[in-house]
């Protein structure tokens, strides 16, 4: 409902669709510590490597067990969340956070207080937690005032409900940069419990949890826009927010992970094939992944329409090289979808494919976005393809023709758009580099390809490749990719600017005359 496909596209039934399992998925992440999976995106430097390898965890297991207290808390944090290699085990994350908080460490206990707190792996207890949370707010963590904010909030058999105290701790949690505390201090803002209700407040304290990553600030988020509190009421932006968090569910979450290990073991045929399944669904990561796969060659042979690899007449490529034209074929659709949710790394792809002209295009590339414009504006592609009573008449046809009285004009039939090789454009490259080079980072994977759409915009620019020459643009495209990715390789901008610099000076010159 939210694209159109198959049904009328309408943001509001997108929404009624998307609420339920949201909050479901919501409550799930607000009663306990669900597996994590990691949204690796392949492709992206570095990303690959997150997991450890079975050695790697027994080796930091070791070192932990030799009384390191920073060790043993980050591998108790690991078991607790089960990322990064280590498989959740409450049981193994109590026992190396303990043996962290028996060193004084203050974020380890107030991870065992939260765990006493909701009962993970040990028994439940409140009075057990506020200990814990004490003695960690004394060293100042984030997370143990935020815990202490919660027992003040409901109170235990030792220590009373105290809604002011409860705040202040929320407070000194959401400053010092916990995202739990951030969402507490935003829902007392929402409902004025210990404080005076703020709708505002509490949408910036909301969205400062989301961004990083907080799933149940997600959901509220998301109601605040779809109702229009405390912020302007945005559908599309509460339907991407909704969306977001039915992907965090188990049912993503188990397929998700079995992509990955599938992936890891090198079997990237299945890799792809659940991929691709998730890819169907509307998932983003899986849509930008299985683009991937398909990019590198394809996990098979892909069946490929006749003429689309090679240009009529031309001669037939080799084995390889046809299974890479396959891939791409199928690659540059998946990318397509995963830009338009706002992936830099398919969108500098997809500028990459009209640059060399990999893939595919429509053939009357005019009437394919006609089709697109109208459907983005509500008018079916049906109504817009019947002639007004002014339109020209068809070709072969008299203005004045009229049928047998009783009888129904008939039209001519406006041919489909049909695929055809995607030859070299660089008007549609320097338009998809310009969209990726102006997305806001959102996340820190962003920064080398918004940087690297900037260095090719730059390029383009400095050479005139498609576009007329300008040297002060070029420069301030080069500028740009190195702001973008300061720890990115800088040494291209460097030669680039250098060259620029040269080429202003032989300019200034004065002539043989």
């Amino acid at each position: 409902h939210l694209q159109g496909y198959g049904v009328p596209k309408s943001c509001s039934t997108a929404a009624l669709n998307y609420v339920e399992v949201a909050r479901r998925v919501s409550e799930i992440y607000s009663a306990g510590m669900p597996q994590a999976v990691e949204l690796v995106r392949l492709g992206v430097d570095g990303t690959d490597k997150k997991s450890m390898s079975a050695s790697e965890v027994s080796l930091f297991v070791e070192i932990a067990a030799s009384g390191d207290a920073n060790v043993a808390a980050a591998v108790g944090k690991r078991y607790l969340l089960g990322i990064e290699g280590f498989r959740q085990s409450y049981e193994r994350a109590a026992h190396h956070l303990q043996m962290a908080a028996d060193k004084n460490h203050g974020g380890a206990m107030a991870l065992l207080g939260y765990m006493y707190c909701l009962g993970l792996g040990v028994a439940k207890s409140l009075d057990v937690a506020f200990s814990y949370f004490v003695a960690s707010t004394a060293q100042k963590d984030a997370l143990g005032h935020n815990g202490l904010g919660y027992i003040y909030f409901h109170g235990t058999s030792v220590q009373e409900k105290n809604l002011r105290l409860a705040f202040t701790h929320f407070n000194a949690s959401a400053f010092g940069g916990n995202a739990d505390g951030m969402f507490n201090l935003a829902s007392l803002y929402l409902t004025g419990t210990g404080i005076d209700q703020s709708f505002q407040r509490a949408a910036l304290w909301y969205t400062q949890a989301l961004d990083r990553g907080h799933t149940p600030a997600a959901y509220t988020l998301a109601v605040m826009h779809l109702n229009g509190i405390g912020t302007m009421r945005n559908c599309k932006v509460a339907v991407d927010l909704l969306k977001r968090v039915c992907e965090r569910g188990a049912w993503v979450s188990r397929r998700l992970q079995e992509a990955y290990d599938r992936h890891r073991e090198g079997r990237t045929a299945a890799a792809a094939w659940l991929f691709l399944k998730l890819a169907e669904a509307g998932h983003e990561v899986a849509q930008m992944n299985a683009a991937h796969v398909l990019d590198s060659a394809g996990p098979a042979p892909l069946p490929t329409p006749e003429g689309l690899l090679v240009p009529d007449g031309a001669a037939a490529p080799d084995v390889g090289a046809a299974q890479r034209a396959a891939g791409r074929l199928y690659a540059q659709r998946h990318y397509e979808l995963s830009a338009e949710q706002g992936s830099a790394l398919s969108e500098l792809r997809l500028g990459d494919y009209a640059y060399y002209g990999w893939g595919v295009r429509f053939e009357g590339a005019d009437e394919a976005m006609a089709i697109d414009e109208m459907s983005e504006t509500g008018v079916s592609v049906e109504a817009a393809g019947e002639p007004s009573a002014d339109a020209a008449p068809a070709a072969g046809t008299s203005p004045d023709a009229e049928g047998p009285p009783g009888t129904e004009a008939v039209h001519a039939t406006p041919a489909e758009p049909t695929l055809v090789r995607q030859e070299p454009d660089l008007a549609l490259s320097l338009a998809r580099y310009r969209r990726t080079a102006g997305m806001r980072v959102t996340g820190e994977w962003m920064q080398p390809f918004v940087a690297r759409a900037s260095f090719n915009l730059g390029f383009m620019y400095h050479f005139g490749v498609g576009v007329t020459q300008d040297t002060m643009a070029a420069r301030r495209h080069y500028s740009r990719c190195a702001e973008m990715d300061p720890s990115g390789v800088h040494a291209p901008v460097v030669l680039m600017l250098a060259l620029l610099a040269v080429q202003g000076r032989l300019a200034a010159l004065p002539s043989a005359r």
